[in-house]
């Protein structure tokens, strides 16, 4: 299984910037950035961080999902891309 973050989602249900989540936890925002976008892990305690100022379980900042999750998850968006190009 891979884990997908929903740490974007979950800061954009409290109407929280990414440069507010850094403030509170003490990061940069471009900590922030490359954590929701999965181009680096965070460490345990700025997982813990990021956690406890979203108020929810460390569990809730991930998504378990397979492998076919993933590639369906890719294919729609690619489609959606084509789409979108298309219209304009």
């Amino acid at each position: 299984k891979h884990y997908t973050n929903n740490i974007a989602e979950l800061r954009n249900k409290k109407d929280i910037s990414q440069t507010q989540l850094a403030n509170a936890i003490g990061v940069e925002t471009s900590t922030i950035s490359r954590i929701e976008t999965g181009k680096s892990d965070p460490s345990a305690v700025t997982l813990f961080a990021i956690a406890k100022c979203l108020e929810v379980t460390v569990d809730e900042l991930y998504t378990a999902k397979t492998a076919e999750q993933i590639k369906f998850e890719k294919e729609q968006e690619f489609l959606k891309e084509i789409r979108d190009t298309t219209l304009q």
